[in-house]
């Protein structure tokens, strides 16, 4: 007797066992990883938390992105920082957790003499000849790199090109750690349209969350008003780097307290509460450090003043309504202790400290000086009339 054949059951298995081969090939695919909240935790719980390299600034394993106008010291701040990642230091108890590694240094900007004139001790010889001795002896974990005189090939796509060379340079130097300043000199030097940044930076991205690099890009930002914030939207210009990085802050001039002041503050962070926000900028000193380095250091003398608004030009008062009172009594307050440490301070020294114009600072001097009953002693100025 033949045996009867199941034609539709197998019809009917075969379509099972191809949907659930389609099922696996389409679950290995999908473009989401659900997990449960407590799932996820629980996976994190086991991974290696990444180590702060410049406090809460950089962190391991994050595209982070140093900016500011021309001439504000970022390069300066960028290599002292490659040294203390380099050397496994920390910065006046800015928090260093790794151990010292190899760093790469992109100085796409300097050529060779005038990284040298920045990192060696200055005299002039027998002749009055500018000359150079003393160069700071940097660790040995610091690499730099420049660009030399080869161009990409005919043909080669320039964006493949030059991130294929940044990371075969960073393999040579087994290093995780990449500086490059600036990336606009990979779209004015290099790459021919700021598309190809944009995509450069998108293949930087990847390395670091593919590949375990900590990339720290330093910038440029378009002229900013040196009575205004900068801000991440500041970023929009440099191929869309405030949307891509994880972390980015700013080093800019304290016009309040002059050279050689500056502060640092945090604009985007992912990886912690930004502590150094706006309300609590970090002010530091860049300094001769050595005879032949340049660097910075914490400014605690200077802690009084943490709110970014005290370091631009002007924080002017506007004059056009009442005064709000907390503002007069700030500015008075200020006032009276700089005429106590210095009776002839001029009206546009006073400006400059209180925030208030010279006319109305002069005007609280005459006050204060004709009418001193009316302190409790200088930190504790009684109410005053409105302002007419």
């Amino acid at each position: 007797m033949k045996a009867h054949l199941d034609l539709e059951g197998l019809k009917k298995s075969s379509e099972t066992e191809q949907g659930s081969k389609l099922g696996r090939g389409a679950e290995e695919k999908k473009a989401f990883k659900t997990r449960s909240a407590n799932q996820l935790l629980d996976d994190a719980s086991k991974m290696k938390i990444p180590n702060m390299l410049f406090s809460e600034f950089i962190f391991e394993g994050e595209l982070t992105t140093l900016y500011a106008a021309t001439n504000r010291g970022k390069s300066f701040l960028g290599l002292h920082i490659a040294q203390l990642i380099a050397s496994g230091t920390s910065l006046d108890g800015l928090k260093n957790e790794a151990d010292p590694q190899p760093v790469v240094f992109f100085d796409l900007e300097l050529s060779d003499l005038q990284f040298q004139a920045r990192y060696s001790e200055k005299y002039e010889d027998s002749e009055g000849k500018r000359r150079y001795r003393n160069q700071f002896n940097f660790h040995p974990n610091l690499f730099i790199s420049k660009f030399s005189n080869v161009l990409p090939p005919k043909g080669v796509d320039q964006v493949d090109w030059y991130f294929n060379q940044i990371k075969e340079t960073a393999r040579e130097c087994n290093s995780k750690v990449l500086f490059i300043d600036n990336i606009s000199w990979l779209s004015t030097k290099g790459l021919e349209k700021l598309e190809d940044a944009k995509k450069l930076v998108e293949r930087l991205l990847k390395m670091v969350k593919n590949d375990g690099y900590t990339i720290v890009l330093l910038a440029h930002t378009p002229k900013v008003n040196d009575n205004t914030p900068i801000m991440i939207r500041d970023l929009a210009g440099s191929a869309g780097l405030g949307n891509f990085c994880d972390a980015a802050f700013i080093i800019n001039e304290s016009w309040t307290l002059g050279k050689p002041y500056k502060y640092l503050k945090q604009n985007k962070c992912r990886s912690a509460v930004k502590v150094y926000d706006e309300t609590n900028v970090l002010n530091v000193a860049m300094d001769q450090l050595e005879p032949n380095f340049v660097g910075f250091r914490i400014a605690p003398e200077n802690c009084e003043y943490m709110n970014e608004g005290q370091h631009l030009k002007r924080l002017e008062i506007p004059t056009t309504k009442k005064y709000d009172e907390s503002q007069k009594l700030k500015a008075k307050q200020i006032i009276a202790e700089a005429l106590e440490r210095n009776p002839e301070a001029s009206s546009r020294e006073l400006e400059k400290i209180s925030g208030v114009s010279h006319n109305t600072a002069n005007k609280y001097r005459k006050e204060m000086l004709s009418k001193q009953e009316l302190f409790d002693g200088y930190l504790n100025p009684r109410e005053y009339e409105d302002e007419k």
